[in-house]
């Protein structure tokens, strides 16, 4: 067995691997460690957020994931991640409830606020979907997606000065998105020149 400082190392080194994109051999270290320590609770996390990199081993994720809650409850991340993961398997009311667990932890959790959001306007539920993305928004500026589907849903709404300040600020941020853009700012502009 091996001293909590000797595995967190481990963790870390084999997480950046996971970021790297060398899934396969994050996957491997993350269960030795396992082995070494079934008490760790991140090594659960981070072979859950390989597992999550396929659909076909989504379950061996969800395991992993509520794992890592069940060793250590109080990690925002861990349930964001098990939030998304309930997403994609369209357990959309279960992903919410991940979601505000992982803002009950860490009340700036920007992006689970914006995942919130997408999952409300999902079903259709705009103004809801457009307060989480601004609260989202509000605490991290520079989320590039969050300016996208605060976009969106003005263009829905027909506020056409929003939908291309808002698309504007997502193209500035790396959204691709031009063309979007485009036709909410010409609207903006017909509906200003209309009006003088």
């Amino acid at each position: 067995s091996l001293a909590p400082d000797q595995i967190a190392g481990k963790f870390a080194t084999s997480f950046l691997k996971y970021m790297d994109g060398k899934t396969s051999e994050a996957l491997a270290e993350f269960t030795s460690q396992i082995e070494q320590d079934s008490t760790f609770a991140p090594s659960y996390f981070g072979r859950g957020a390989c597992y999550a990199e396929n659909k076909e081993t989504y379950s061996q994720a969800m395991k992993d994931y509520n794992k890592a809650i069940e060793l250590r409850g109080k990690i925002a991340v861990f349930y964001y991640n098990r939030g998304c993961l309930k997403s994609d398997l369209g357990k959309k009311d279960e992903a919410i409830a991940d979601y505000k667990k992982a803002i009950e932890i860490r009340k700036d959790y920007a992006q689970a606020y914006v995942n919130i959001g997408v999952v409300q306007f999902e079903n259709n539920e705009y103004d809801a979907a457009l307060t989480n993305f601004i609260i989202g928004r509000d605490l991290e500026p520079t989320l590039p997606n969050v300016y996208y589907n605060i976009a969106l849903i003005y263009q829905l709404k027909e506020k056409w000065q929003e939908a291309c300040e808002n698309f504007q600020k997502a193209v500035e941020l790396g959204i691709k998105a031009k063309k979007l853009k485009k036709k909410a700012c010409k609207k903006a502009c017909k509906l200003k020149c209309s009006a003088t």
